[in-house]
């Protein structure tokens, strides 16, 4: 693997910025021309402003682009680490611990319906499962950077046990990490055609397990456009709540500016410290998101209104921020591979303080696990120091 950021048109974080905007306004786009009616999809693209949606679009990948201008130099080459023995003991304590807690799911609803319809997203285990889904994935990122495809490509691939409960945010994860390694650090031939069977493997296998969860295949006789129902429904609901902020154009005159500074912090304070904090955050009605989830840009209206481009300007600025930090830096540079390959996906299809608290969430991580490394060297050269004196 290379550890040098390859020449290019644009800094890694503004393409994959692009190809996630890019990916979700073409399928929503498509499934607006043709008609799609799958699972309820035709009442949402009835609503839709289309002028004024690819305007928000537009301008909100503008903004975001707009600080790489501020981007300047290369990245220095940073050696591969020489002892990777105790990150591959940490690593292994950490998918023990995630099969078992999966294993355990296994049992229980979440291997049959999705986890938010069944209630075991209350479960302890989910939750303790879907936090080492999140440790998992800072694990593979590390390793692309100190040198392994192949333990890089098993956290990967364990992550994807997360399809049994419905949640497929790991597998996009997965596949815009696969990206970035396919066009900044693979080079061989035979390395990327591997990766591109590995990552055509990883989509036809969270394909099956959507068909078969919803009874797709059942309906297949009578409407073929079932099989893209995965694209269209990710696509068009994931955006269903920025649908519905551009029907009310009261959104765009409301500026929350101190919801805007203080909910992610409010978001972030663990629950047992402060059981009410919802009701200190801005509201948020259910009509305006029936699914749950809150597509990013409708976020940025509903906290900005007319000012809703700042808000992507701010998060472009902070992955230049990092970028630029990354260039001497081994620790930032896994954490901008992080910022590409996660926030930015979150930034899109989950709103704003999802996004904030995973920014927070996976730098702890990352310094703990990086911290717990450097513990295991010192004590280990303790236990040589005493064994040579003895």
């Amino acid at each position: 693997m290379y550890f040098n950021d390859k020449p290019s048109i644009f800094p890694a974080h503004c393409e994959i910025a692009l190809l996630v905007f890019v990916m979700y306004a073409l399928a929503f786009l498509l499934a607006y021309h043709f008609g799609a009616d799958v699972k309820g999809v035709d009442q949402v693209l009835s609503q839709v402003k289309l002028g004024l949606y690819l305007t928000v679009v537009l301008v909100s990948i503008f903004a975001f682009l707009l600080p790489m201008l501020l981007i300047r130099g290369r990245w220095k080459i940073i050696p591969v680490v020489a002892n990777k023995k105790n990150f591959v003991f940490l690593n292994c304590i950490f998918l023990v611990v995630y099969f078992l807690l999966k294993i355990k799911l296994l049992g229980g609803l979440t291997a049959a319906e999705y986890a938010f319809d069944s209630g075991e997203i209350e479960d302890p285990t989910w939750k303790a499962s879907i936090f080492l889904s999140e440790c998992i994935y800072v694990f593979a990122a590390i390793w692309v950077f100190i040198g392994s495809r192949e333990w890089f490509l098993t956290n990967i691939i364990a992550l994807q046990m997360n399809l049994m409960h419905g949640t497929r945010i790991y597998v996009m994860i997965a596949f815009i990490s696969l990206f970035y390694v396919f066009f900044r650090h693979l080079s061989k031939v035979k390395i990327l055609i591997t990766s591109i069977f590995g990552l055509t493997g990883l989509i036809l296998f969270s394909y099956i397990i959507f068909l078969f969860r919803h009874g797709v295949l059942d309906q297949f006789d009578t409407d073929v456009q079932w099989l893209l129902s995965p694209v269209l429904i990710e696509s068009v609901f994931s955006q269903w709540s920025l649908i519905n902020v551009l029907g009310e154009t009261k959104y765009f005159g409301e500026i929350n500016t101190l919801h805007f500074i203080l909910d992610p912090i409010l978001y972030t304070v663990p629950r047992f410290l402060l059981p009410d904090k919802d009701l200190l955050m801005l509201y948020f009605s259910p009509d305006l998101s029936p699914l749950g989830a809150f597509n990013g840009v409708a976020a940025s209206i509903v906290y900005l209104g007319v000012f809703f481009p700042l808000y992507w300007f701010l998060f472009g600025l902070l992955g230049a921020l990092i970028y630029q930090l990354a260039r001497r830096s081994l620790f930032f540079r896994i954490y901008y591979f992080i910022f590409c390959t996660n926030i930015i996906l979150r930034l899109m299809r989950d709103g704003y303080l999802i996004p904030t608290k995973i920014i927070i969430n996976d730098f702890m991580l990352l310094a703990v696990i990086f911290i717990l490394v450097k513990t295991f060297r010192y004590f280990k050269s303790l236990v040589v120091v005493k064994f040579v004196n003895a």
